[in-house]
Order: structure tokens, then C-alpha cells, then sequence
């Protein structure tokens, strides 16, 4: 049967081990009443004593303590502890400064406390009692008033720092009484639902169906404070207010959610939060959570409750300023891959890749999508196609938005990447997003320098898959998609001397057999005779960009053999099957090549009118030989008559000078006196032969202009 954790004999033992792990509290056992110690010391004081149901722990006897409770009597879990329990503990409390009791408000505690109170009182012992309700939930079925919630807590901790301080049991039970307090109760059902208004023992109330915490928090907040309501606060801006934030299991995240939001709708409405503790101050059977709103009605409430005290269970740390503070760390290092970063080289994208790169992602994403239904039934747990389809989904959105980056494939698969990882819930975002993370890294080994080819990406996927088994532990024959991924990497470095589209048609084959393989392993990640939905993933991806590569290929060389085509020096121009060949040609070209039917299939270079790029070399190395042979004839011709001139030159001079020795040795004969030799006209010849040497000067230096002005050009 059901063991039943608080039935008498287990609250005992429980109490039993309590007591041993805290040395300030001791224990009577027949009467299951907790004390502190040193409670026979405290006759100075005002001694406060409380009890009800177990099982709400750290309710009681985790505020039992130095600024706490003195005592706290235990009943089982069902009921209350019994009057003859609560008459004990009254007696061994006794004290001349009284004792207050401070209890839930219900019927049972009030019948058994009220009872035992008025039998201490007949006894001479000084003793009162509250009664805490401060639920504000107004549809309530508690035949005693207001049900009561975490603001019992907090009369607790300001009783408890007023008797340490030694106050007075008047004033203690004044202030106590005085305290003004409002709370709500919600608690979280199956199928999301929520109901406000309970206990906390998640009754009562009523179900506000499914609703989003940040929802149910502005729903709460508008009832504790619509002044419409008899129970709730009036607020008013500048009021000051002490929250108590309580969660009915441990959930620090959902006590950090409910407090920020709850400062945040009370700052909406110019509301002063002094102070707000959030912990889980009363356990509960169903999860959900309590706010307490204490109106600061005195400027020693807030002492009181700051009042330091030993026990674990009442958190330290408060708010002390009704502000949110932010604080922001500005950091050099982003989630985003931007292009602008120049410390991230990476090599750049070939043209292959960078034409078929959006294309092969596009389709990828599609075929994925299409694929939903096939990988849930594959999957055991009949979700993980929609996991990766949700996935596809964004990075299709990614893809059509054209925030890929085509020039540099680190900075493309570094987004896939990021974007898988946020997109796919659970480990499957995170292993995919190891696995590019990898590639990426791998990308990084390399300058601009080198451009990516079908080797380099085959090493990339290597280190890829590396990444993710070492980061998982994961091996290959484990039933995952590194056993589609490494048959993947085989294929497309197994023959690497083939053309890059059977390479590629090799890998899909191989991932799509390794998927295959997994439905033959034994394990539970697969249904019987089914392929592994992770493996299978793989392999459609393969087979997705193989088909489209394959498919933009053909499609390029289909187009280079076009014979509706015009080949020019300028380009290729399209032409309709029944229009006339558009001719466009330059000044040094006359010809225009049109192919049609006949000349179909036989040439694939210079059929289409282009050159290839050895004749064109050819040719202009024999250009450049004709004008250098040229240049040198003319130079040789020019320096040829250059030296006929001089060589002229020579000899007339030396006629004219041999003419006028005759001319002057004849008149000596005649004369008998030496004759001297004119010298008008030998100047003028010698001039003219002078203006000839000049003229042959201008010719050659004219020559020499002419071979550099070649030469330039």
C-alpha cells in the first residue's frame, strides 16, 4: 500500500533526525513539541509558540531559533496538533512576560489552541493568541474568516525580532494584529493549466485554464490591489510595501521570474518596494507559488524585519532599492559572425561553391521540412522530426533573407550552425551546432589565399566529425548520425582523382547506407527494422545536395553547348530557334560564326569564334618579332647611308685641298714665289661638306626617335 510518510510514528522520527542535524532545538518526543534550548532562559522575553499540520516543512521547525519561535507543536498530517499537546507546551513555556500564540487561521487550530488557552489561562499562565488570515481571494469556504498563507511567515519574523528586543507582549500582539497583509495563492495543473485563489494545500480557487506566468502575474497583482475588493490593498503611489515571495516546491528560477515581473507591474503603478524575500518559506503537495504584499504602516517594521537571524530558511539577501539595477559588460566578442571582423581569415569561396552554395542550403532545408512525418515514426519518441524541422524552418528563413555569407565559407557554416542550435530544442541543437562549429574551426587554418575545393571541404568534415564525438563521446556502430557522417566523409575522399559531382554522388551513397546500417543495431534509439531518425536526417541532407549539385551543373554545361547561341569577340548572345542571328562584331572583325544543326557537338572551343589562349600568345609573340626585325633594318639602312656621307665627304675634301697645292706650286713655278693657297673658296667647300655632315647628325637622330617611338608602342 502507500506509505504514509506523516503518519504519527514518521513525524516522530522525522522530528527525531531534525533535532540531531540542529543543536539549538531540542524534542518531546510523546508529545511531538520542538523547543529551543535554552527556552528556560528566556523568562526575560515574550515567548512565542505556533503548530498545525506536517508536511510543510520548513514549516515549523525551521524558523524555531534566535528572532523566531520558541516552540512549535506538531500534529500529524490530516490534522492539527490536540489541545492536551498544546496545554503541555503552554506549561513548560511559562513565563512572567507571557507568551503570544501566533497560528494559521482555521477551525481546527483555533478550537484546539483557543481551548488549550483558556485552559493555561485558568492556570494563572499569561498567554493570547492571533490568528493569521490574509488570503484576499474573496470566494472562500473557511467558516472562520480569511484562510491564511506566507503572511503568517512574516508576523512570525516581526514577533520574533520585537522579543529579542525585549518589548512588551502588548506591544508585540499589537504590532502583530496591526500589520496589514494581503496575499494570493496559484498553483500549476496537469496540461498547463493554472488555479488562483487556493490554499496551500492547492484548493479552492478557481481554474483560469492555460495561462502564461507573466499573464497570471498581471492578473494576480490587479486583484491584490483593486481597491473594488474587500480584501485587497488600496494603493496609492509612493506607498511603501515588504513583498514575500513563496514557492510551494523549490524553483529558483521560478522565484526570480515571479519577483522581477512583480517589480516590474508594481513600478507601473509608483509602488516603493523596500524589501522583497523570495524563498520557500511553506511547502506544498501541488507546485505553484504565493505573493505576500505587508503594507509599511511603521518605520520599525522594516527594523523588524531586517532583523539578522540564524536559521537557514529565511533568506538574507532583499532588496534594498525599489530600482532594478542592470548591470551591462561591454565585450569585443559576439554570438553573430559578422564579415567585418579582420582578425577571422578563413579561405574564400570558390566560384562552384559560391553558385551553388544557397541553392544546395535552400533545397536542403526543403527536403528536410518534407520529411517531418517519415522521422517521427522512425523515432521512438515520435518527435524528433519535428525538432529538426523546426530547425529547417528558420534556416530557410535565414536563406530567403540572404544573411548567409557565400564569399567566406567559415562565416557560412558558422551561422548554419548558430542558427541550429537555437532553433532545435534539447541535444540535437547543440550536436549539430558542435558539428559545423568544427568545420568552422577547421576553416580557420587557412589565409584568403587559398580557395575552397571539394578536398578541403572533405578535411573540414573530418574535423568536424571529431568535434562533435569528442564532445559527446559518442562512437561510431552507437546508433546516432556519426554513423551517416563518417561513410559520408569516405565517399567524397575515397577517389579523389574523380570529377567533384561523382565525389559528391559517392558520399550521399555512403551516408544513406550508413543510415541504412542503423536499422540493423541493436538499440533503442531506433524502432525495429527503421533507420536511426539522426542517421537518416544525414543522409537526406546528402542526397538533397547532391541532386541539386548535380542538377546546377548539367544545367551550366548544358549551356555552354547551347546551339541557339551567337559567339562574338563581346560575348555569347541567346537567340530564339526562328529569329536571325543577331550579329555583333569590332572594327578588326568582320566574321561572325553562327552554329546551327550541322556544326552541332564537333568543336567545343574554337568553334564558338574564340581564340584559345596559346594561339593568341603565339600570335603576339610573332607581332612583336616582325616590328623588332623591322626597326633593325630600317636602323642599319639609315646608319648605312650615314657612313656614304661621311665617306663623300672625305674625299672631296681632300680633292679640293690636293687642287689648290697644284694651283700654288704651278704660280710658284711661274712666279718664282711661294704661293699661298686661297682661302674663300676651300671655306666654302668645307662648310658645304660641314652642313652635309649635319644633315646625316638630324637623319640619324630622327632614326633614333623613330626606333623608340617603336619601341613604346
Amino acid at each position: 500500500g502507500k506509505l504514509k510518510l506523516y503518519s504519527e510514528l514518521k513525524v516522530v522520527d522525522g522530528l527525531s533526525g531534525l533535532t540531531m542535524l540542529n543543536p539549538g532545538v531540542g524534542l518531546f518526543v510523546p508529545e511531538k513539541i520542538v523547543f529551543r534550548t535554552d527556552h528556560s532562559t528566556m523568562n526575560d522575553k515574550v515567548k512565542l509558540l505556533s503548530g498545525g499540520c506536517s508536511g510543510h516543512d520548513p514549516l515549523f521547525t525551521g524558523y524555531i531559533g534566535y528572532g523566531m519561535l520558541t516552540a512549535a507543536v506538531y500534529g500529524d498530517e490530516k490534522g492539527g496538533p490536540t489541545t492536551k499537546q498544546i496545554l503541555f507546551a503552554l506549561r513548560e513555556l511559562n513565563t512572567p512576560r507571557g507568551i503570544i500564540i501566533i497560528i494559521k487561521n482555521n477551525m481546527d487550530e483555533r478550537l484546539n489552541f483557543g481551548l488549550a488557552m483558556e485552559r493555561a489561562r485558568s492556570e494563572g499562565i499569561l498567554v493570547d493568541m492571533v490568528a493569521v488570515g490574509d488570503d484576499c481571494w474573496e470566494s472562500q469556504e473557511n467558516s472562520v474568516g480569511r484562510r491564511c498563507l506566507t503572511g503568517l511567515i512574516a508576523v512570525i519574523k516581526v514577533a520574533g525580532a520585537m522579543s529579542e528586543a525585549r518589548k512588551s507582549m502588548r506591544d508585540i500582539y499589537i504590532m502583530c494584529r496591526a500589520m496589514i497583509i494581503s496575499s494570493l495563492s496559484s498553483v500549476f495543473l496537469k496540461d498547463s493549466c493554472i488555479r488562483l485563489g487556493t490554499d496551500i494545500y492547492g484548493i479552492g480557487g478557481c481554474n483560469k485554464g492555460k495561462m502564461d506566468v507573466h499573464e497570471l502575474i498581471v492578473d494576480m497583482v490587479k486583484y491584490m490591489t483593486d481597491a473594488k475588493r474587500y480584501f485587497s490593498l488600496s494603493v496609492f503611489p509612493l506607498n511603501k510595501f515588504i513583498v514575500l515571495v513563496n514557492s510551494y516546491n523549490v524553483d529558483s528560477l521560478l522565484l526570480g521570474y515571479v519577483a522581477k515581473e512583480l517589480l516590474h507591474q508594481l513600478q507601473k503603478v509608483n509602488v516603493c518596494v523596500e524589501r522583497m524575500y523570495c524563498a520557500t518559506f511553506i511547502s506544498g503537495p501541488r507546485p505553484g507559488f504565493c505573493i505576500s504584499l505587508v503594507k509599511d504602516i511603521d518605520e520599525e517594521l522594516i527594523r523588524w524585519m531586517d532583523n539578522a537571524v540564524p536559521t537557514k530558511y529565511w533568506p538574507e539577501n532583499a532588496l534594498l532599492q525599489p530600482v532594478i539595477r542592470f548591470i551591462s559588460l561591454e565585450s569585443s566578442h559576439s554570438l553573430e559572425v559578422e564579415c567585418e571582423k579582420t582578425y577571422v581569415k578563413g579561405p574564400r569561396s570558390s566560384t562552384m561553391f559560391y553558385d551553388y552554395c544557397l541553392e544546395c542550403a535552400s533545397i536542403a532545408c526543403r527536403a528536410i521540412i518534407s520529411s517531418e512525418f517519415m522521422l517521427n515514426n522512425m523515432d521512438p519518441m515520435g518527435n524528433y522530426g519535428s525538432l529538426i524541422a523546426s530547425g529547417a524552418k528558420e534556416l530557410l528563413k535565414v536563406v530567403e533573407d540572404n544573411q548567409l555569407n557565400r564569399c567566406k565559407p567559415y562565416f557560412f557554416v558558422t551561422k548554419i550552425g548558430n542558427v541550429l542550435e537555437e532553433s532545435i530544442v534539447g541535444a540535437t541543437g547543440t550536436m549539430y551546432g558542435l558539428f559545423f562549429a568544427g568545420i568552422g574551426q577547421y576553416f580557420l587554418n587557412y589565409t584568403e589565399i587559398v580557395e575552397v575545393d571539394i578536398d578541403l571541404w572533405g578535411a573540414a568534415i573530418k574535423k568536424g566529425i571529431n568535434t562533435l564525438a569528442a564532445m559527446t563521446n559518442i562512437k561510431p556502430d552507437e546508433c546516432t548520425l556519426i554513423d551517416a557522417l563518417i561513410p559520408l566523409y569516405n565517399g567524397l575522399v575515397y577517389k579523389p582523382k574523380k570529377h567533384f559531382v561523382e565525389r559528391i554522388r559517392e558520399g550521399a551513397e555512403g551516408a544513406e547506407s550508413g543510415a541504412q546500417a542503423t536499422a540493423y543495431m541493436k538499440s533503442s534509439k531506433h524502432l525495429p527494422d527503421l533507420p536511426e531518425s539522426g542517421a537518416q536526417t544525414v543522409a537526406t541532407i546528402a542526397r538533397a545536395i547532391f541532386e541539386t549539385v548535380k542538377r546546377l551543373y548539367e544545367n551550366e554545361q548544358k549551356l555552354l553547348r547551347d546551339t541557339t547561341r551567337v559567339t562574338c569577340p563581346i560575348g555569347i548572345v541567346e537567340l530564339a530557334p526562328s529569329e536571325e542571328p543577331l550579329l555583333v562584331a569590332e572594327e578588326e572583325r568582320e566574321e561572325v560564326i553562327v552554329l546551327g544543326e550541322e556544326g552541332e557537338g564537333e568543336y567545343y572551343g574554337d568553334l564558338y569564334g574564340f581564340e584559345s589562349d596559346e594561339e593568341e600568345s603565339e600570335k603576339e609573340e610573332s607581332d612583336e618579332g616582325e616590328e623588332e626585325e623591322k626597326l633593325e633594318e630600317i636602323v642599319e639602312e639609315e646608319e648605312a647611308k650615314i657612313e656614304e656621307a661621311r665617306e663623300g665627304e672625305e674625299t672631296k675634301e681632300e680633292e679640293a685641298i690636293a687642287e689648290v697645292k697644284e694651283e700654288g706650286e704651278a704660280k710658284e713655278e711661274e712666279e718664282g714665289e711661294p704661293a699661298v693657297a686661297p682661302a674663300e673658296p676651300a671655306g666654302e667647300e668645307i662648310v658645304e661638306n660641314v652642313a652635309d655632315i649635319d644633315a646625316a647628325s638630324d637623319a640619324k637622330e630622327e632614326v633614333e626617335e623613330r626606333e623608340d617611338m617603336a619601341v613604346d608602342e
